[in-house]
C-alpha cells in the first residue's frame, strides 16, 4: 500500500475508522499519530532518519467515543505508551 502513488484526483483505495474506547488526554501515552500533508509524498524506502518521532507528527488527544476517519495514504501510527494507563481502540477498514 505504501508504494501506491496518490495524486489529487486519486480515489481512496482504503478508508479506516479508528474508534477510541478510552480517554487519551496526554501525549506519549500510546497516542494515534498522524502526519498532515505527507499523504502527498512518497514513503521513504530507506526508513526514517529523523528519529522515532517525525517533527511534523501530531499526537491526537481524544475522548472515549471519538473517531478518526482517514485514508490509507495518510501517514499514521502510534507513539510508545509511557503512561501507566491502558488505552483501547477499534479499527474498521473498508477496501474496494
Amino acid at each position: 500500500m505504501r508504494q501506491i502513488r496518490v495524486t489529487g484526483s486519486s480515489l481512496p483505495l482504503q478508508i479506516k475508522t479508528q474508534y477510541f474506547l478510552t480517554d487519551l488526554h496526554g501525549t506519549d501515552s500510546g497516542n494515534f499519530t498522524v502526519v498532515p500533508g505527507r499523504h502527498r509524498r512518497p514513503f521513504p524506502e530507506s526508513g526514517f532518519e529523523e528519529g522515532p518521532y517525525l517533527a511534523d507528527a501530531v499526537q491526537l488527544c481524544v475522548n472515549a467515543g471519538d473517531a478518526a476517519i482517514f485514508s490509507h495514504a495518510l501517514w499514521h501510527g502510534f507513539v510508545a505508551n509511557k503512561s501507566a494507563d491502558t488505552h483501547k481502540t477499534l479499527i474498521y477498514c473498508y477496501v474496494q
